[in-house]
């Protein structure tokens, strides 16, 4: 009578089923704000840049010291900085 037994059995190794392994899924990448890389940039030695607030109309009543001064960027630092550095993805 045959037996479940493979013909040989008893000579070959039987070795157990390996679990199976899974592949190493990567972390999934950060997505850059388009909203935010629209309103800063980043100078090229890292600072964070951005226009300064109140530059769309009503200029008539600021005077020329003013004016000129809105027109100069806005430089952000630390944690302000930190945060937007992260949302454009760099």
């Amino acid at each position: 009578m045959r037996t479940g037994n493979p013909v040989g059995a008893d000579t070959a190794r039987v070795t157990e089923a390996k679990p199976i392994l899974l592949r190493t899924i990567p972390m999934p990448k950060a997505k850059s704000k388009g909203s935010v890389k629209k309103r800063f940039r980043i100078s090229k030695n890292g600072k964070v840049l951005c226009s300064k607030s109140a530059r769309g109309h009503m200029h008539a009543s600021k005077n020329g010291k003013q004016r000129r001064a809105l027109r100069k960027p806005l430089v952000l630092e630390g944690v302000w900085a930190k945060l937007i550095r992260n949302m454009m993805g760099s």
